[in-house]
């Protein structure tokens, strides 16, 4: 069983390191310590099938945007974060795309798109519509989580495991009738 590389990706504040800890740790850590990159190793068993992963919590100051080509090359997956509470935070994934496009020669990517922060919808500015808008341009699932109340924590992760699956499949599949076309019958 292959490492795989889930990287949690967004702007300071969203909640990246939140929803990693309540991933992990079942835990909501209410105070904010900006990260400068943090991993974590662990397996999870999706639809029955264990996978060991590495879970990178980045930065997301602009002073260590440098480090962004590193975590899209080493990635298997990733996960973009919003907070529902601030459009700014989702304009500013807009970098974060193009640079992954640029370095990832626009190949098929497993990756999922978040709004985080669903617990406090009283103060919203990116509406469900417009996350699931964009996820549809991107190609990729959407779900608005909270990492205070451990909504859809677990089923982003676990959806962005099922694709980085499907994709290997996939490599797997066609590397097979790869091997198949090279043979010959004398």
């Amino acid at each position: 069983m292959s490492l795989k590389k889930l990287v949690v990706l967004g702007t300071p504040s969203v909640g990246k390191s939140a929803i990693t800890f309540q991933l992990l740790q079942k835990y909501f850590v209410d105070f904010y310590d900006p990260t400068i990159q943090e991993s974590f190793r662990t397996t999870f068993v999706v639809d029955r099938q264990p996978i060991s992963c590495e879970i990178i919590d980045t930065a997301g100051q602009d002073e260590f945007s440098s480090l962004r080509s590193q975590y899209f090359q080493a990635g298997d997956g990733f996960i973009f974060v919003y907070s529902i509470t601030s459009k700014k935070t989702l304009e500013g994934l807009s970098d974060f795309f193009l640079q992954m496009d640029r370095i990832k020669e626009d190949q098929p990517t497993p990756k999922i798109l978040v709004g985080n922060k669903v617990d406090l919808s009283s103060a919203r500015q990116v509406d469900q519509k417009v996350g699931e808008e964009l996820a549809k341009k991107m190609n990729c699932p959407f779900f608005e989580t909270s990492a205070k109340t451990r909504i859809n924590i677990e089923e982003s992760f676990y959806e962005l495991v099922r694709q980085i699956r499907n994709m290997d499949n996939t490599k797997k599949t066609k590397k097979k009738s790869k091997q198949f076309r090279r043979c010959s019958i004398l």
